[in-house]
This record gives structure tokens, C-alpha cells and sequence, in this order.
């Protein structure tokens, strides 16, 4: 049985190594992600518009690893597949980080 650590280096090899035009092509076709994996905990991070596509990447968690996904995940054209955006997907591990936000502090 592989580790968590292992089986993110086999999904990210998988992932490059592969022709994957879409994040979602990606994610339902790499054997390696479990299916209990396949739902990504955040989408759309770090997007990129183009003029008929956009690219952001999606971040999925196996046990307390995490990796992501980034790849064409959204076409502008309503006669474009997503092999004309000739995008390939690009895996890679991440970790967690911590995240500052602001909160109106309540009027007296």
C-alpha cells in the first residue's frame, strides 16, 4: 500500500506525463487520485482570463497532503473543445498555508 506522499508523486507524474486538456479531464481520468479525491477542496485559484479560455488552478487534499491541478478550467467560446485552447495541465505538490482576512469591527 502506498504512502500519502506517494501516491501525490504518482497522480503529479501521471498528470505531466499526460495529455490532460482540462483540469476536469485530469481529475476524471488519472487512475492514480482515488475516487474519494476527485473533488477539489478549493477551484479557481490564481485564474487567468485569456481571450476565448480561462487556466486557474484547483487544489485537492489526500489524507493531510495536499496537491493541485493547474490547467484550462473554463472556454469563452461556444464553439471551442478544450484542445484548441492547447493547454496541457501541470500537477505539483502544495501544502497549506495561513491566510489573512478583514472583518469590519462592529460600530459602537
Amino acid at each position: 500500500m502506498r504512502t500519502e506522499q506517494e501516491t501525490i508523486r504518482a497522480i503529479v507524474d501521471e498528470i505531466n506525463k499526460g495529455e490532460y486538456f482540462s483540469i476536469f479531464h485530469a481529475e476524471d481520468e488519472c487512475e492514480c487520485i482515488p475516487d474519494e479525491n476527485r473533488t477539489a477542496i478549493v477551484s479557481d485559484l490564481d485564474g487567468d482570463d485569456h481571450r476565448w479560455y480561462r487556466i486557474s488552478t484547483s487544489v485537492y487534499k489526500l489524507g493531510d497532503s495536499f496537491f493541485g491541478i493547474r490547467g484550462a478550467s473554463n472556454l469563452f467560446g461556444e464553439e471551442m473543445s478544450w484542445e484548441d485552447a492547447y493547454v496541457t495541465c501541470k500537477a505539483f505538490e502544495m501544502q497549506e498555508g495561513p491566510s489573512i482576512t478583514y472583518k469590519k469591527i462592529k460600530e459602537v
